[in-house]
């Protein structure tokens, strides 16, 4: 079961927020803050329940229709309080969401090299 149930709109709300930040970035400059664009920043956590959510969409969204039934009924994903996140997540976000991850653990390595090259110097 899920750390921590939240209401189905607000846990719907963060996820579409973040994929919406990463279009954003795409396709402007990338600099606006979440205030210059008129939107709160995600929180930087996502519950159980809501990552469970993800993979069973993207178990549908890949045409897995009996993995998504039993995942569902596994995960006791049908008991959450995530209602109507279909309207408000957008097809791949899980897809995108492990993009953003790994892109953010190379610019890490990247800059932990970067310190550790100027500390030997």
């Amino acid at each position: 079961m899920g750390t921590s149930i939240m209401s189905g709109s607000l846990s719907s709300d963060k996820m579409a927020a973040a994929t919406d930040e990463s279009r954003s970035d795409a396709e402007g400059d990338g600099n606006a803050t979440a205030s210059e664009r008129g939107a709160q920043p995600p929180t930087m956590s996502l519950t159980s329940d809501e990552v469970n959510y993800l993979i069973f969409r993207y178990l549908q969204e890949s045409g897995f229709v009996h993995s998504a039934f039993t995942f569902v009924y596994e995960s006791m994903l049908g008991r959450s309080n995530i209602r109507n996140a279909d309207k408000s997540i957008p097809p791949g976000a899980l897809i995108t969401f492990l993009q953003k991850g790994l892109q953010y653990v190379g610019i890490e390595e990247s800059l932990n090299r970067e310190e550790g090259g100027k500390a030997r110097k």
